[in-house]
């Protein structure tokens, strides 16, 4: 039985059900996802799973010495990377498609910031090329995975 999630704007989502690794949701809604970390082995299974687009949240990990989107997976659907870490979006600005630290650090309304991240998807979903898509930098990857590495 689906259970409520979240509220906002006065629109409920409602949780589906959790999907193991790479498993096809059963309909639509929103679903969360049993799996390990890694933007490609995210990225990888959600498309496998027949995701249209993949909102990755990053952290403060992972930036030094190196771009975001050196080989970045939005060859099967787009991948965009989010944070609301003002340390993380000053070091990686370029790479960012959505940034919600306004919040905490300007006082923006949490509605108003869930709006921005709507429009977004729904710009994505319409065509705009997410920041992953527009990188010039490609490298080869390939990914045989059986099962999630741990």
């Amino acid at each position: 039985m689906p259970s409520r999630c979240f509220d906002l704007g006065g629109n409920a989502a409602l949780i589906q059900g959790v999907l193991q690794y790479v498993e096809r949701p059963k309909g639509k809604g929103l679903y969360f996802v049993d799996n390990w970390m890694g933007f490609l082995s995210i990225f990888a299974g959600y498309a496998a799973a027949g995701s249209n687009i993949v909102l990755f949240q990053l952290g403060g990990g992972g930036l030094t010495g190196r771009t975001l989107l050196e080989g970045s997976p939005s060859v099967e659907a787009p991948f965009l990377w989010c944070t609301a870490n003002p340390n993380t979006y000053a070091m990686a600005k370029d790479n960012i498609d959505f940034y919600s630290g306004t919040v905490i650090m300007d006082g923006e309304d949490p509605q108003e910031a869930g709006e921005r991240l709507y429009r977004t998807v729904i710009d994505i979903a319409s065509g705009t090329l997410s920041r992953s898509e527009t990188l010039l930098y490609t490298e080869p990857i390939d990914l045989c995975l059986e099962e999630p590495r741990f």
